[in-house]
């Protein structure tokens, strides 16, 4: 299971150098950017912008000037790499779809108003998730349910910068418990059954998930029962799945849970029996081939 760390913290580490009138210098965005020195940077990530008199000059400006250079989702990747070391660079909108499993939402006025709540634009010309921001405070301190404040490497012409969240095309929003906490957030608890489960959701759910298939014969990895809907739970899911003539889709639905809880019901009701014989014999070799065939522990006197 990946490292957690305090979202609270990226709104932190960002907060200083939003806006080119930050106190502490305003940060660049490039792309491919995830908090580097852009002095550090090849050519080729200033280069990508070319094509654009405008974009080229400002990349070149963010490289003379910035002390760090990111892109959107670049923020998350570096804060998370300068607190653990460990590099989970991916697109806003894998952040959407894995980062944030299973606390995700296209209704922006179920938007939990939480430092660190990532805010998405699902763009309909592209298809596809294409940025994201991060909750920083309310703009008024009395209206913690009003708007907010958001912090968003907003493009090359625009830095590292600090928006209103009303003011911006946000259309879908995300917590990113794969990699951060929330404390200030209480997650919704789910008893097994009452949502769909699949590849990348975690929760006491998923734990109780994987217990049952392993009690049942299914391994989901040396991690075992973890809370992680990872690949290996995943494969288990899907050896279930195909077990009881189920569509094999590794997703646990309805039709899975009906299952799983039926074979659980049958395991509990007729237990493996375990049976002890008193053998006395000296042949060595009878008793290896009896432990190898039926299983249990050899005794010698």
């Amino acid at each position: 299971m990946a490292t957690k760390i305090k979202a609270a913290g990226l709104v932190d580490w960002l907060a200083p150098h939003a806006d080119s009138n930050a106190p502490e210098g305003q940060w660049g965005y490039i792309m491919g950017g995830k908090g580097q020195s852009p002095k550090t940077l090849s050519s080729w990530y200033f280069n990508q912008y070319q094509g654009k008199a405008a974009e080229y000059a400002k990349a070149l400006y963010w490289r003379e000037h910035a002390e760090r250079v990111l892109d959107c989702n670049g923020a998350a990747e570096g804060y998370y790499e300068l607190i653990t070391g460990v590099d989970i660079n991916t697109k806003a909108r894998s952040n959407f779809a894995i980062w944030c499993a299973g606390n995700n939402g296209r209704s922006m006025a179920k938007l939990p108003k939480v430092k660190g709540a990532a805010v998405f634009v699902d763009s309909a010309s592209a298809g596809y998730i294409t940025h994201v921001g991060f909750l920083e405070k309310p703009v008024k301190d009395s209206a913690p349910n009003g708007d907010w404040w958001v912090l968003e490497a907003r493009g090359v012409l625009y830095g590292l910068v600090r928006t209103k969240l009303s003011a911006r095309p946000w259309n879908c929003w995300g917590l990113m418990t794969k990699y951060f906490n929330y404390e200030a957030y209480a997650a919704p608890v789910y008893k097994l059954g009452q949502r769909l489960l699949e590849l990348n959701m975690t929760g006491d759910d998923v734990e109780e998930l994987q217990t049952a298939l392993i009690s049942l014969g299914f391994s989901c990895g040396s991690w075992g029962a973890d809370s992680d809907f990872g690949p290996a739970t995943d494969a288990a899911m899907r050896a279930f799945q195909s077990a009881h003539k189920l569509v094999v889709d590794g997703q646990y639905g309805p039709k899975s849970h009906a299952a799983l809880v039926v074979a659980v019901e049958a395991q509990e009701a007729h237990p493996a029996l375990t049976y002890t014989y008193t053998l006395t014999t000296p042949d060595k070799a009878l008793l290896d081939a009896l432990k190898a065939a039926h299983g249990g522990t050899i005794i010698s006197n």
